[in-house]
């Protein structure tokens, strides 16, 4: 669990469950698990998951922010395949300032992120994939950034 709450999206077969389960045998946590936890479902439920380590079903996680998807068992491979495929074959590099932005606004003031968010803009507009995503509107097709 502590690697894949690491992850930026995780996601999981409707039959999978996750469990901290440090409580049952006697470990504190492990590889960021206590940090990563609280920021994806809060402190309150990040506490309940770990002093009773309790299992939690795919539909929960999910309901949870635990998984950002869930796909049935029997096509888990070619969906989750999809959907990886789909974040693969976009605006890599947009997705990377996206994430720069995320993760500085998640422990800097708004100005701090404000200005950040606008250096970011101001280098993506002139920047391949933004020319490809406005061609691309201007053409009434998907954009090929690859």
């Amino acid at each position: 669990l502590s690697i894949a709450l690491a992850c930026d999206l995780r996601v999981a077969s409707s039959r999978a469950f996750v469990t901290t389960a440090f409580k049952n045998v006697g470990l504190s946590g492990d590889y960021g698990s206590s940090w990563f936890l609280p920021r994806l479902i809060g402190l309150a439920k990040a506490k309940e998951l770990f002093y009773t380590a309790d299992r939690v079903n795919a539909e929960d996680g999910l309901r949870l922010g635990i998984f950002n998807a869930v796909f049935p068992e029997n096509s888990f491979r070619d969906e989750s395949f999809a959907y990886a495929c789909e974040l693969a074959n976009g605006p890599t590099a947009t997705l990377g300032l996206m994430k720069k932005n995320l993760h500085a606004g998640m422990d800097q003031p708004l100005s701090d992120s404000l200005r950040l968010e606008a250096e970011h803009l101001i280098s993506a507009i002139g920047a391949d994939e933004a020319k490809e995503a406005i061609s691309a509107f201007m053409e009434k097709r998907q954009p090929r950034f690859h």
